[in-house]
């Protein structure tokens, strides 16, 4: 799943549906997609189109009707929070998540500057989500695993709910993404 930002023809009709941008290179009319693609089968499973919005709402809101819970969520960093991590926990959905090496959870930041390369965290619903997972029934806290990957000129960390497969593994399959 992932979203991109779609510019459009500046017309009245555009103006009143879409989000109007102001910058140094002057007005423009801006939407955002998200797009739900099977990476095994080259195909669009879903897609949609809209305002500004959130990228983590198409999920909540769009996409989830298209997911099953044998399929594995491939999700880039704009989705690294708490709700998404809990959501699909909570609908027994794998995933494989790249994460900010900067994240608000303390543990994640323990494992990044430690030397290991794997850990299982468990992780409490920070304040900012609280809200959000109490209204929708997710869970407070769960269990996640992080694995350390050598891309070479950089690391990347990633989150999954992929306990048994390696670091190897994993990183082949968040690379599957692009």
């Amino acid at each position: 799943i992932d979203c991109s930002k779609i510019n459009f023809s500046n017309t009245e009709e555009l103006r009143g549906k879409y989000k109007i941008i102001n910058n140094n290179s002057g007005e423009y009319v801006q939407g955002l997609s998200s797009f739900m693609y099977d990476v095994l089968n080259e195909i669009t499973l879903n897609a949609e189109l809209d305002t500004i919005k959130v990228e983590k709402d198409f999920l909540f809101n769009d996409h989830i009707k298209f997911i099953n819970s044998t399929d594995l969520i491939l999700l880039d960093r704009a989705y690294a929070d708490y709700s998404v991590l809990s959501n699909l926990i909570t609908k027994n959905v794998d995933f494989v998540i790249r994460f900010p090496i900067s994240q608000s959870f303390k543990e994640l930041s323990n494992f990044v500057s430690s030397i290991e390369t794997d850990k299982i965290l468990n992780l409490k619903v920070t304040t900012k989500q609280k809200k959000y997972v109490i209204e929708n029934n997710l869970d407070t806290e769960i269990k996640v695993r992080f694995v350390k990957v050598d891309l070479g000129d950089s690391i990347e960390i990633l989150a999954t709910t992929l306990f048994e497969e390696t670091i190897e593994e994993v990183k082949y399959l968040y690379g599957c993404r692009w």
